[in-house]
């Protein structure tokens, strides 16, 4: 589904934007926000949870994110290649 489609409206807000939420990111959702939060809530896009709680999620986002990747690079599943060699721990650009 891309960009196009959507403002063309040939997909829903809800799935568009759907297929960006990945379970890390709904871990990293529920462990900040919380379900008691979410659920209590009362307005559809949670815009009755302050602002600055969602701002927060950043950082744990970028990081849960970056040792992902780095588990991904490490186990070979990114690019078909380690990115390391195997005798000198260089860098082989895979």
């Amino acid at each position: 589904m891309n960009y196009e489609k959507y403002l063309a409206g040939k997909c829903s807000h809800r799935a568009y934007y759907a297929q960006f939420v990945s379970p890390n990111i709904k871990e990293v959702v529920r462990s900040n926000i919380g379900i008691k939060a979410l659920l209590a809530s009362r307005v559809p896009a949670f815009n009755d949870i302050p602002l600055e709680r969602w701002d927060e999620l950043a950082m744990p986002l970028l990081f849960s994110s970056a040792i992902q990747t780095c588990t991904l690079l490490g186990s070979g599943h990114l690019g078909g290649a380690s990115l390391y060699s195997q005798g000198s721990g260089a860098a082989t650009g895979g």
